[in-house]
């Protein structure tokens, strides 16, 4: 596999992006860890905090370097869709429906809304 210099320095930002939001991750579900039968406060706090950084990041972000290490690298390392979509799984499986309806919908609403935010602070600290 044949790799330019200049795309093995947006592998190496992508990589270190990555790691840092992995274990940013893994600090903070250290911190908060999850529950079964309780709302999962870290990573609905990891995902939509995640969901208002893109929003923000992403017009404010010109180059592609940047791109990686913060969109793909640090904020996909950091958010956990998998994460998410399995701790419902574990709700359902222990009968928790209502904490599963809460938390999924609760979760999607969010991260659009703070999505939308982000880009809206990006877009108020442009003008």
């Amino acid at each position: 596999m044949y790799i330019c210099i200049m795309q093995l320095g947006n592998l190496m930002g992508l990589i270190a992006g990555g790691a840092i939001g992995s274990v940013l991750r893994w600090a903070i579900g250290l911190r908060i860890p999850f529950h079964a039968h309780q709302f999962s406060w870290s990573t609905f706090f990891i995902n939509a905090s995640a969901c208002f950084l893109i929003g923000l990041l992403w017009s404010k972000i010109e180059t592609y370097a940047a791109k990686l290490f913060w969109i793909t690298g640090f904020l996909g390392g950091f958010s956990t869709f998998s994460g998410f979509t399995l701790e419902i799984i574990q709700y359902l499986q222990c009968q928790e429906y209502k904490l599963a309806a809460v938390y999924g919908i609760s979760s999607i609403i969010f991260g659009i809304l703070l999505t939308w935010l982000g880009q809206r602070f990006s877009v108020s600290f442009s003008a």
